[in-house]
Order: structure tokens, then C-alpha cells, then sequence
């Protein structure tokens, strides 16, 4: 690590490496966008950016272009590779923030003033045990304790680290033997601001005969997706809902879960809707009764921020980060997570509940912390500590 006392030059300038930039279908996607539309024309912090395959020409964004049938490992060396040349000209005061922690080494961040990201748990998590879930399989069960290996060296040898939620936080210094001071909480956001118009022009009956439910991810098995469609056997035969998926499975998984809803006999009640867009959002869940979203493990849970926002209560699993927030009752409401009978008596629940005249906008009030703005205001001043080689122990006493 380099501890130069000399005093940086301003701007700050930073290199933001991740792999994933264009494709916004995930959380580390999604703030990676947000970390280049709020600081490209910094006066304060000059933000240059190193992805792979991007698809936007500018000055300040780098491209690694893997070779064919490369993947894992070459790719993230070609990462490292690329940004040892970037940091040449760059400069060695240059904080180089990484989006996800184990595409560099060790050595890159002993040789670099580096602030690495932590956006899930499942990595640190992992042990010799984890053969044995049959969930996992065998080729992941050792792709997660290869990146559990390297995570662990990088995060310890790092300047400083970004939880995206306080569980992440937890997990990691305790699984990694990090002291609490080197890790900061800094959440995932999103843009609040995109919900308002939708909201205030929701179409949600919340009286109709057949309310409608929505569920929003990627990985269905660890999002519970199986779990609530189990759950919605027993919801059926009380209160005719439908239930709305939205994602973006691989063919085999898609094929699974819509053979589970036969078998299940409410193949009838639930539509398999695909992906949906950033832009589109916002108005699916506006429209929606009730956000479900039974996780076997969530670091944060960006979705269950994102129906608040659009004031729909949510239910889903007391795991992980969803307890920051999923806050109180007019919120929703969290149960033990894999539990069927819990779940499906939790949504009952909620579609038996009235909603009082301002319970929406309690929702939307209650996720003001998760503001992009506020996050990016908090990672402005983390570049400003690291510049000074401030601790992140320091910076939040400040």
C-alpha cells in the first residue's frame, strides 16, 4: 500500500474499475452508472473509469476486451494488467476504487491507494461445508471459495472497504477477522426521484377481486422464487391473486419454475413477464399490491427499496440487510426465511390489511437513507479521506 504523506493534487483523481458497465441487471451495474453520471464532470474529484466491453466512447473510459474463450481469472489478470498501464500515466496518487472486490489481487492493492467493494455474502459465507448443498453445485461450490480465497486477500490488504449493507459489513469482519474500522456502510442506492410522476399517477386497485402480486430478480432459487410459488398454492385457495415475475433466468431455470406453478396447480395465476427495464420499473411496481421477495440470503435487497419507493408493501424473508429496510409493520413484513406456511400467512396478511390514507408515503419516507444522492455524497467523502490516508474510523468521527 502506498502511505505517501504528500499532499494529493486537486481534483481528487480516481480510476473506478468493474466488469460490469453497460448491462444495467444488477446491483453493481447499477451503481456503477451512478458513480459515472454524478462525478464526469466533477470539479472536485477527476473520475476515470476501466470496464470491460463498454460501449460508450469517452477520453476518461478505458475498455479491456477479453480474448476469445477467456473468462475468470485472464480476465480479471487482463483487468489488472490494463489498470498497472492506466495508473502509469495516471499517476501515483491515484485512488483506485474497485466495484468488485475479487478482480484484483493482493498485490495490486499493496501497490495502489485502493477502496474495494463488498456486494454480497454468499462469497465471504462459503466453507468446505458448502459440498454438500446441492443448490450450490459442484463447479460453483469451488468457483465461490476461489473468489472467498482472494476476496479475503484483497479486502485485508485494501486502503479502505464499502459494505453495501450493515449485515455485509458484519459478515465480513467477522468471516475476514477485519477490524470494523476499515469498513465502511455505504448502501446501494437508487434514484428516488424516478418514482415520484409514477407514483403519484398509480393505477393500483387495491379493492380489486384479484390483487396483484410482483416479484423482481435474477438468481430465482436464491431469491426464493420456488418458495413463493409453494406460498401461492395456499394464498390461492383463500384470495384469487396473481402473482407477476419479473427476471431474466437461463432457459433451464425458466423452464423449472414455470413446471413448478403447474405441478403447484396456479400455473393460471402466475405470468412469467421477462426482464424489465430501469425505465420501466418504477411503474410495475407502482401498479402492484404487494412486493414479494422470500430471499435465502440478501446482502441488501435493492428491489424491496425500489417497491417502497413506489409505496407498495413489502413482504420477504428476515435475512440478511432486508431488515434495514423493511423497517416497520406499514412497511411489511418479514418472516423466517424458507418457511412456506410463514410466507404464505404473511401475504394473506398483508392483502387482508386496509392501507391507511398516508401509509404510501410512509413507505416512500422511510427509504430517504438509500437516496443515490446520499450515497454518492458519502462516497465523495471517502475519496477525501483516502486522499489524506484518513481512516474510515477517522472520516466518521468527523
Amino acid at each position: 500500500m502506498n502511505n505517501s504523506q504528500e499532499p494529493f493534487p486537486k481534483p481528487i483523481r480516481v480510476l473506478f474499475v468493474t466488469t460490469i458497465f453497460d448491462s444495467i441487471d444488477h446491483g453493481p451495474a447499477l451503481y456503477a452508472q451512478h458513480i459515472w453520471r454524478h462525478f464526469q464532470n466533477s470539479q472536485d474529484i477527476d473520475l476515470h473509469m476501466l470496464v470491460l466491453n463498454s460501449s460508450i466512447v469517452h477520453p476518461k473510459i478505458y475498455s479491456v476486451v477479453p480474448e476469445a474463450g477467456q473468462s475468470g481469472a485472464r480476465v480479471y489478470e487482463a483487468i489488472e494488467a490494463r489498470a498497472n498501464k492506466i495508473l502509469d500515466v495516471l499517476g501515483e496518487h491515484t485512488i483506485v476504487h474497485v466495484n468488485i472486490a475479487h478482480i484484483v489481487s493482493k498485490d495490486f492493492c499493496r501497490r495502489h491507494r485502493c477502496i474495494v467493494q463488498v456486494n454480497d455474502t454468499e462469497v465471504c459465507q462459503w466453507s468446505p461445508k458448502s459440498i454438500f448443498d446441492r443448490s450450490i453445485g459442484l463447479r460453483r461450490f469451488f468457483a465461490l471459495g476461489w473468489r472467498r480465497w482472494r476476496e479475503k486477500q484483497v479486502v485485508c490488504n485494501a486502503h479502505a472497504v464499502i459494505a453495501n449493507s450493515q449485515y455485509t459489513k458484519k459478515m465480513i469482519t467477522k468471516c475476514y477477522r477485519l477490524a470494523s474500522d476499515r469498513v465502511s456502510t455505504i448502501y446501494k442506492s437508487i434514484e428516488l426521484d424516478s418514482f415520484n410522476t409514477v407514483v403519484a399517477s398509480a393505477i393500483s386497485d387495491r379493492s380489486s377481486t384479484e390483487p396483484r402480486l410482483v416479484f423482481v430478480g435474477s438468481n430465482w432459487h436464491r431469491k426464493g422464487l420456488d418458495l413463493l410459488l409453494a406460498a401461492m398454492k395456499f394464498v390461492n385457495k383463500a384470495v384469487p391473486a396473481r402473482l407477476f415475475v419479473y427476471g431474466k433466468p437461463d432457459a433451464n431455470t425458466d423452464r423449472y419454475f414455470k413446471q413448478m406453478a403447474r405441478d403447484f396447480e396456479i400455473g393460471d395465476r402466475v405470468v412469467f413477464c421477462g426482464p424489465v427495464t430501469r425505465q420501466d420499473l418504477p411503474t410495475v411496481l407502482s401498479q402492484a399490491r404487494l412486493f414479494v421477495l422470500p430471499s435465502r440470503e440478501e446482502a441488501l435487497g435493492v428491489a424491496a427499496i425500489e417497491a417502497l419507493a413506489a409505496g407498495v408493501r413489502v413482504v420477504g424473508s428476515d435475512v440478511g440487510g432486508l431488515p434495514e429496510i423493511v423497517s416497520d409493520e406499514i412497511c411489511g413484513t418479514l418472516v423466517e426465511p424458507g418457511n412456506v406456511n410463514a410466507l404464505a400467512e404473511a401475504i394473506l396478511g398483508a392483502l387482508i390489511r386496509v392501507d391507511g390514507v398516508n401509509d404510501r408515503e410512509h413507505r416512500r419516507s422511510q427509504v430517504q437513507k438509500f437516496d443515490s444522492e446520499e450515497m454518492l455524497l458519502k462516497i465523495e467523502r471517502l475519496y477525501h479521506g483516502t486522499s489524506k490516508n484518513i481512516t474510515v474510523a477517522q472520516l466518521g468521527a468527523k
